[in-house]
């Protein structure tokens, strides 16, 4: 794990936190936003209209708090019960919705998560399925290239850093 204010977590990361979720409502958000990477301020609103039906595909939409711009995710049918569950239960503040996640991380052994945390991740995720395309990542994102440039471009180089130091290690 990299030494950032928002660590760049391992593949078993999403597996691992849902593992220790107390119910359909925890599972549902650790896949919001392993999927969206939102604010938690987005998260707050999130209500069953946030889920847009298209044909045979259902997606999540929500605005991204400093641009106001509408956007989407895919939500893959496996992840409809856990992510109905978290928009049915009881509406949070973004401290208290913080606060669990700080919980399920420190229940799964990954102490300091937060919504940004989740954010970080999706968007080295992103460049790495897209080549680094920063115009593709920031569409993605909903953040200026400017943005994926300074902050998430270090944030992949510091990851694939700390993968080649453990490969390393692990060689000795």
């Amino acid at each position: 794990m990299s030494t950032t204010k928002y660590p760049i977590l391992d593949d078993a990361f999403d597996a691992v936190m849902l593992e220790a979720c107390y119910g359909g409502a925890e599972r549902g958000l650790i896949r919001i936003l392993s999927l969206t990477g939102m604010h938690v301020s987005a998260l707050c609103k999130l209500t069953p209209a946030s889920i847009i039906p298209r044909g045979s595909l259902s997606y999540i939409a929500w605005k991204r708090p400093k641009t106001n711009k509408t956007m989407e995710a895919l939500l893959p049918k496996r992840y409809h019960e856990d992510v109905y569950a978290f928009i049915a239960s009881r509406r949070l503040t973004r401290w208290a919705y913080n606060i669990k996640l700080k919980q399920i991380g420190e229940r799964a052994g990954y102490p300091g998560i937060s919504t940004m945390t989740f954010r970080h991740n999706r968007c080295v995720r992103a460049i790495k399925e897209h080549q680094g395309n920063p115009m593709l990542v920031a569409q993605i994102m909903g953040c200026t290239v400017d943005v994926v440039f300074r902050n998430y471009s270090k944030l992949s180089e510091m990851q694939l850093a700390d993968k080649e130091r453990d490969a390393e290690l692990e060689g000795r």
